[in-house]
């Protein structure tokens, strides 16, 4: 019984750690990409723009002189731009808000 216990226990945790990896990988992994960006659902494509301009402007690594600092914004850089590829995307947007109205399916 404990080994059984044990083994299920051990692949719950190898099927949340392969889950988890699967989300990070799409869209804008765990976060909101509406988050990323600071705008909301309904945030028109020139709303988005006007975001992505604002927000790359303050976080490209190019603006950061020390090399831990370049790496902070080079990893929210990426965040950044990827959120505007998703958003601006007419397909992958609708596709990505039918993801957060239907989470799990």
């Amino acid at each position: 019984m404990e080994v059984k216990y044990l083994l299920l226990c051990i692949w719950g945790l190898q099927t949340i750690s392969t889950s988890l990896a699967y989300i990070e990988g799409l869209y804008c992994g765990l976060e909101n990409c509406y988050d990323v960006l600071d705008v909301d659902r309904d945030a028109t494509k020139g709303d988005i723009s006007k975001a992505y301009r604002r927000l790359a402007r303050k976080w490209h690594p190019d603006m950061h002189k020390s090399s831990k600092a370049k790496e902070k914004a080079t990893l929210q850089f990426q965040k950044i731009a990827n959120a505007y590829e998703i958003l601006t995307d007419e397909e992958q947007r609708k596709d990505y808000d039918h993801m957060l109205d239907n989470p799990g399916t």
